[in-house]
């Protein structure tokens, strides 16, 4: 019954993923007591990868994903990713901006975890909206907020988060406790939204979202950038990651119905049962009709009252050629079907049959109108 309940909480979780994460748990801790800076690079550069990962994902999926929070965080991982780059490229042993010391990663982080938890905030409010989103809007919004942060935190117009020998600033700790609120505010907005996803999938973003809560307050304590209390706001990081991948990158691969599709196979589903609708209910009641017509038309009835008997036997006729229509275009292959200008199409046959004809055809046809052709 457990294992029920923890597959349906996670998804397909099993013993090999749990032998995984304490195999990585203890790689990790080796590499911290070895060397910190390999630590910090190994999971800032694992969470770079997925958040890149999530924006590719994301991009190629546009035309088919109807999902607003998700095409919203794609455009968004993107550039949290890129300032989680820069963090990396900063931190303190590094050596690619050795003028800066370790304030200067630290606005980086903070800076970062801001993007993030304000983009998870807003991600489900666009569930409520009618209208998909297109994903380059995000992403040239992100574009101007990734600029202007970096313009302010290289140019020292960014409050200071980090004094040597000091340790984190007031702002630097505010803005954790901040984040962390926004983060509830945000886990609380997809518990509302939660009928848009897949139970597994609702439950892992939630998880991680709690994660990275738990990583922000571990990060209010830390005096020293190589201290235990960073480590472990590293660590419960990267197990948010960690879920966001199972949630987004292994499920859109894997079971893409379950996630990036899931609104393209409930359109598929409901165009299958407005169909059905269309051929048994309606069909019948057409037929029904046209029987009781029938059985009209063999009563005397007034030559007024039998010519619009006639009339309702032909509709009802018509709307049964209408209804064998739709059979014949829901039942044409995908493949088969592509689009053709009509003026070209037009010009065509008429060059073919143009021979069987006295004198010259004349065309008068709009160009650059389309039509869906295929075979019957």
């Amino acid at each position: 019954m457990k294992k029920t309940k923890k597959a349906v909480f996670l998804g397909k979780w099993n013993h090999y993923k749990s032998l995984f994460l304490v195999l990585v748990f203890g790689i990790l801790y080796g590499a911290s007591v070895y060397n910190y800076l390999l630590f910090h690079s190994l999971v800032e550069l694992f969470s770079i990868i997925i958040g890149s990962l999530i924006f590719v994902i994301t991009w190629n999926s546009r035309d088919q994903l109807e999902n607003n929070y998700l095409i919203f965080l794609g455009g968004a991982y993107f550039f949290i990713a890129g300032l989680d780059l820069f963090h990396t490229l900063a931190y303190k042993g590094m050596g690619v901006f050795p003028a800066f010391g370790s304030n200067l990663p630290t606005q980086l982080w903070i800076s970062a975890r801001y993007v993030e938890a304000a983009t998870l905030l807003i991600a489900p409010i666009l569930l409520g909206l009618k209208r998909k989103i297109k994903i380059l809007y995000p992403f040239l919004i992100y574009l101007v907020i990734f600029i202007a942060l970096l313009v302010s935190i290289f140019g020292g117009f960014f409050p200071t988060c980090y004094i040597e020998e000091e340790g984190l600033t007031a702002f630097k700790i505010v803005s954790e406790y901040l984040i962390s609120i926004v983060l509830g505010l945000a886990l609380y907005l997809l518990y509302k939204k939660k009928a848009s996803f897949e139970k597994r999938i609702f439950n892992l973003l939630a998880v991680a979202i709690v994660l990275t809560i738990f990583s922000e307050i571990a990060f209010t304590f830390y005096i020293s950038v190589y201290g235990f209390s960073n480590f472990v706001g590293h660590f419960f990081k990267l197990i948010s990651f960690f879920l966001v991948y199972q949630a987004l990158i292994v499920t859109g691969f894997r079971e893409p119905f379950s996630l990036l599709f899931r609104e393209k196979k409930e359109a598929v589903d409901r165009e299958k049962f407005l169909h059905s609708l269309l051929r048994h209910d309606v069909k019948n009641k057409i037929q029904v009709i046209r029987g009781y017509l029938d059985l009209a038309k063999e009563h005397d009835i007034p030559e007024e009252a039998e010519k619009h008997i006639a009339k309702a036997i032909d509709g009802a006729n018509n709307s049964m050629d209408i209804i064998k229509k739709v059979k014949t275009l829901v039942s044409l292959p995908k493949e088969s079907q592509y689009k053709v200008e009509l003026q070209l199409l037009i010009e065509g046959v008429s060059d073919e049959y143009k021979s069987l004809f006295d004198g010259d055809i004349k065309l008068e046809c709009e160009k650059g109108i389309e039509v869906l052709g295929g075979s019957f």
